[in-house]
């Protein structure tokens, strides 16, 4: 028998069913107006952005003039209601004179239940005296409820039902007469399909989220095909450690001690006696290695294999991209697990592209199919999606036409039925991040959870009905620091996101950062004082705008911008009080603009696929980009004498390996090449000092800034901030402070059961 689905919403000990319009409190029903429901489930609905007074007042009143004092009253009775969280705060949110959001976690599920058939019944008839008051109705459906689970058990008679019924509700005699007669009927189709049921099924159970470590340090995890363990990469600072955790006792084991590099692409072997990653530190080329779970010898199996990997069911084989700069394209590759008979699966030519990072790829459970994280540019803009790539043949096909601005791991349901991955289809990209399933072969996508948080990679077991990700909490406030005295450092915004992804000076002394305090997950541009104060935001809508740059002059601010529609990003400028905004570029990935010390050019990174980026300049008036480079820069601080663009830099004067670059303003190939510091990434910030004398540079990977003279000897350490991340800085015109965006990333291991 097919059971009939509904989505419900849970936050702490509230239940909120969408499909009946009824919000629970530990299973007692809240009595609430239909309009005040309907103003709940809206403001859940944006999953924590704002939602617009004009929103809401067209959704509840779409064919009504009505006064903005009903939204008011709506809003006021929803707090009422509601009281405050488990944190002792409210659950809804004003944005001054622009609208309200939602502030709390929230779980979506999709359940399907019995009950779903008995309150359909009852409250049909339950409705028809219109005197009595919703919370009656809801203290009626609750003894019907009652009553035929005592049916169900008992074997009672529809006449038990009504006896009790009248004795609990003397005064609605003709309102229970009516529902007992319902009941009657409900109890024989109860009582029918409890005897073709042998036991309840999975999916009327809530989805449950357990939280295996609160170190807040863990960076990548798996869990073995028994789920008796899980192997983790612990962040300690500078460094990363692997260890391996059973789940049943708790009991820790350190498996490779701490080093300089990163981790990522951790999973077990099918038989659970190995753990397989991928390390880089900087000094040695990135592999694919292998250690027993008890520890022991760390094997190196494959070389360059900077990507994401997946290992086939019966475990003699990993497929795993490789991206060639020079080539602009992307390649699946499949190999025996000891790196011999390395063959060709399929390639992707830019602006196509297999995704060449991190946790991307997963192999079938009848091995005939990989499935990869994948991406392109058509007429509707940047995209990115998963493919499955045949192992007989290498022909590819679109897994589902879902498209994603980030995608972060993958894995197949044992049984071959879909598969769930980590994704983002908000602008905003990596700070939200939540669980999905795609059903295979028809390729419907469908969100797991629907939280403030974000979810990193992620593993099953074999029976698949347990997964493993790791949940991820990212804060940023920007901090002032005069010099190079982090003990003088002093907090100017308290924002929990500010400056996480962009920081700037104008000449005038002021700041201009990124933050999310106009509610939701929006990403906008906003200015302040140096000291904090008159903090105002210069851009407004949906999606994300980032990376801002201002020019010498202070006339512009030029950045990145995502629109909520459209998952592309270009460069625009604004004035530098928030007006007349002008597009300067529409390929779609644009990225990382900077203003020339001349104030006429805009120098930006175009990325052709996530691995190749180049660097181009356009007029900051507008017109038409020029490209600088062919070959592999990203990123771009311009000197101050507007002489040179320091970049990270990939081709064959460095061997193919990543170095900091100093290229000529107008093109042409490096003059200077220097070495990446320790922990920080291609993608990671470069700045130069106001002096023209020195390079810095830090990342999240690192609570330090590195100086690097021009001199060529090795960068040095200029700050360490020993605790927090670096997530941007920048210097001020005059060279005298930093505004540096400082924060920490929460990451722990959460199990998730009852998915299914």
């Amino acid at each position: 028998m097919s059971l009939k689905t509904k989505l419900v919403y849970e936050f702490d000990d509230f239940r909120l069913d969408v499909e009946e319009r009824r919000l629970s409190w530990r299973d007692e029903t809240v009595a609430l107006k239909p309009k005040v429901v309907e103003t709940l489930i809206a403001l859940i609905e944006a999953n924590g952005r704002m939602v617009k007074k004009e929103e809401l007042m067209d959704r509840l009143w779409p064919d009504s003039h009505v006064e903005e004092a009903n939204l008011t009253v709506n809003i006021s009775q929803l707090r009422k209601a509601l009281g405050q969280s488990s944190a002792g705060e409210t659950y809804i949110e004003t944005i001054p004179r622009r609208g309200y959001k939602f502030s709390a976690q929230v779980k979506e599920l999709r359940v399907e239940a019995e009950q779903l058939i008995v309150r359909e019944f009852s409250l049909t008839e339950i409705t028809i005296e219109e005197r009595e008051t919703i919370g009656e109705i809801g203290t009626l459906e609750r003894v019907a409820t009652k009553e035929i689970d005592a049916l169900s058990s008992n074997g009672g008679s529809a006449i038990a039902v009504s006896g009790r019924l009248d004795s609990a509700l003397g005064r609605h005699r003709k309102l229970v007469i009516a529902a007992a007669a319902v009941l009657v009927l409900v109890a024989l189709v109860f009582g029918l399909y409890k005897a073709l049921q042998t036991k309840p099924t999975e999916h009327s159970q809530a989805m449950k989220l357990t939280k295996l470590t609160h170190t807040g340090k863990v960076w990548r995890a798996a869990i073995s095909p028994d789920g008796k363990y899980v192997a983790y990469v612990a962040r300690q600072v500078d460094k990363q450690s692997l260890w391996v955790r059973q789940v049943a006792t708790a009991a820790n084991l350190e498996v490779v001690p701490p080093v300089n590099a990163l981790y990522w692409g951790l999973t077990f072997s099918p038989d659970g006696n190995h753990i397989y990653f991928v390390r880089a530190d900087g000094k040695t080329r990135t592999a694919i290695y292998q250690v027993a779970v008890i520890g022991g010898l760390v094997k190196k199996l494959i070389e360059t294999a900077n990507a994401p990997f997946a290992v086939s069911p019966d475990g003699r084989q990993f497929a795993y991209v490789r991206e060639s700069t020079k080539e602009s394209e992307s390649a699946l590759i499949v190999a025996n697990a000891d790196g011999s008979g390395e063959r060709l699966l399929a390639t992707r030519r830019a602006p196509d592209f297999f995704y060449p990072h991190y946790d991307g790829i997963a192999w079938s459970p009848d091995g005939r199919t990989i499935a990869c994280h994948a991406g392109g540019t058509d007429d509707s803009g940047n995209y990115r999606n998963v493919v499955g790539v045949q192992i007989e043949d290498g022909s590819e096909r679109p897994i589902t036409s879902k498209r994603w601005k980030w995608i972060g791991g993958l894995a197949w349901l044992g049984d071959g039925s879909g598969l769930l991955l980590s994704a983002s289809d908000h602008p905003a990209g990596w700070d939200v991040r939540q669980i999905w399933q795609i059903a295979y072969p028809d390729g419907e996508a469908r969100r797991i959870t629907n939280d403030l948080s974000g979810y990193v990679g992620l593993s099953l077991t074999a029976d698949s009905t347990t997964m493993l990700t790791v949940q991820e909490t990212d804060f940023s406030n920007i901090w002032i620091v005069p010099g190079a005295k982090v003990e003088q450092a002093r907090p100017l915004t308290a924002g929990g996101s500010d400056g996480q992804d962009g920081v700037a000076w104008t000449p005038d002394g002021r700041i201009v950062y990124t933050s999310k305090a106009s509610g939701g997950n929006d990403l906008g541009l906003w200015i302040m004082n140096a000291d904090g104060s008159n903090q105002k935001p210069l851009t407004t809508g949906s999606g994300a705008h980032e990376e801002p740059a201002v020019s010498a002059d202070g006339r512009y601010i030029v950045y990145s911008a995502r629109a909520h529609d459209d998952l592309s990003a270009n460069i625009w400028r604004i004035d530098i009080d928030g007006g007349n905004p002008k597009q300067l570029t529409r390929s779609g990935r644009d990225v990382r603009p900077h203003c020339s010390p001349d104030g006429k050019w805009v120098v930006y990174t175009h990325r052709v696929t996530p691995g190749r980026p180049t660097l181009w300049k356009v007029p900051i008036e507008g017109g038409e980009p020029v490209q600088l480079h062919d070959e592999f820069t990203f990123g771009n601080a311009i000197s101050p004498d507007g002489m040179f663009i320091a970049c990270v830099y990939r081709g064959q004067a460095s061997n193919w390996r990543n170095k900091i670059a100093l290229i000529p303003f107008n093109g042409g190939p490096p003059v200077r090449l220097f070495d990446i510091p320790p922990r920080i990434s291609p993608y990671d910030l470069i700045q130069w000092t106001p002096d023209g004398k020195a390079l810095t540079s830090s990342g999240v990977n690192t609570t330090k800034i590195w100086m690097q003279a021009l001199d060529g000897s090795a960068a040095k350490e200029f700050i360490d901030f020993q605790s927090d991340s670096v997530w941007r800085f920048a210097w001020s015109p005059d060279g005298a402070q930093l505004a540096v965006a400082r924060g920490s990333r929460i990451s722990d291991i959460v199990l998730i059961s009852n998915f299914r």
